[in-house]
């Protein structure tokens, strides 16, 4: 009985020895491989993670191709870059705007308005009227 309770003892010292080691291992693999603090950081400047952001964002299905400009620092808002989304299937299309932090951490969707100007400056500024008049009948029978 002596013998069987030795062996015992020394088996389960080695098996413990064992699993101690290999936790410790796998604890030390964990930490060399980095935290989330070490991961790089979500970058709405970056084109690729933009157009997943966007294609989640509006539940955009992969059949509408997704095409990203440069950003360009924004007129609008001081500190904020501007970048236009244009999407597009077959002959259909529609241009976003965005608006992203210098940083790339924020991004504002939305219309900037100047209170020290007419709100509708813009469209205004981008539409010519040619004010050539158009004249109806001379008695319009209604």
């Amino acid at each position: 009985m002596k013998w069987a309770w030795s062996s015992f003892a020394h088996y389960n010292k080695r098996t413990m020895s064992r699993s101690t080691l290999l936790s410790l291992a796998a604890t030390l693999a964990l930490a060399l491989t980095g935290s989330a603090q070490n991961a790089p950081k979500k970058n709405a400047l970056d084109k690729a993670w933009l157009e997943t952001y966007a294609r989640h964002l509006w539940v955009l299905g992969s059949d509408l191709d997704v095409k990203i400009s440069d950003p360009k620092p924004s007129s609008d808002l001081p500190g904020f870059k501007e970048v236009t989304l244009h999407l597009s299937k077959g002959d259909a299309s529609q241009d976003l705007s965005l608006l992203v932090s210098a940083d790339g951490s924020k991004i504002i969707e939305g219309t900037v308005y100047n209170s020290d100007s007419n709100p509708y400056k813009k469209n205004l500024d981008s539409s010519r009227p040619s004010f050539n008049r158009v004249w109806g009948p001379r008695a319009p029978r209604w």
